[in-house]
């Protein structure tokens, strides 16, 4: 998330992990997931026809990794291996 190529990325992080070293991270799920953030963004949209809604899948954007599939083949193609992710609800309203 907010990362323009999380691929590059994650290689450099990989890169000087110790060896056997783990990496956590955290992103937000789909749009529909995050009130938090689209709420605002359409209220906002409202006001400002500029502002466009954030498509998921867009790079360095939010949203920009939607699903643990695409989040798994990113690390994956990362050079990660034994991929973990879950899921969590956080209520912010």
């Amino acid at each position: 998330m907010f990362m323009p190529d999380p691929v590059r990325i994650l290689k450099a992080v990989r890169r000087i992990l110790k060896p056997g070293g783990k990496l956590s991270v955290a992103v937000w799920g789909p749009p529909e997931k995050a009130p938090f953030f689209t709420l605002p963004m359409k209220i906002i949209a409202k006001h400002v026809p500029e502002v466009k809604p954030v498509s998921p899948g867009t790079p360095g954007l939010p949203f920009e990794i939607p699903s643990q599939e695409m989040f798994g083949g990113i690390f994956t193609e990362a050079g990660f291996s034994n991929f973990n992710s879950q899921t969590t609800e956080v209520h912010t309203f």
